[in-house]
């Protein structure tokens, strides 16, 4: 009986070592599965939990809880600009990369309208 106090103990432990054991962390798990399932689309969903998983870091770096390099946080700080840069609707972006990468690839192959 006590495998969810080890799993606690385990998980807490690494929580604030590094980005990726914050995001991973059951109650980050949770409220980025719940971003997800709040979305109307798999566009959304990937929006939605992209901006969650940034949220849920920048709130560990403010509060002093997740240390991370001068790097990261401006990486952290450009991947939050991206997300919320992206257009709401998924036709939009890809009308936008299209336009910016089709001569790079063949959209039908991906089965995305020429």
């Amino acid at each position: 009986g006590g495998e969810l106090t080890l799993r606690e103990w385990l998980t807490e432990s690494d929580r604030w070592l590094s980005p990726q054991a914050a995001i991973l962390s059951p109650d980050a798990t949770w409220e980025i599965a719940r971003a997800i399932v709040a979305e109307p689309n798999d566009y959304r969903r990937t929006v939605a939990a992209g901006s969650t998983a940034v949220r849920v870091l920048k709130d560990a770096v403010q509060s002093g809880r997740l240390a991370v390099s001068g790097a990261e946080r401006q990486w952290l700080e450009k991947a939050d600009a991206a997300l919320a840069d992206l257009p709401a609707d998924e036709r939009d972006l890809l009308s936008e990369m299209t336009d910016t990468y089709g001569h790079l690839f063949r959209p039908a192959s991906y089965g995305l309208a020429e």
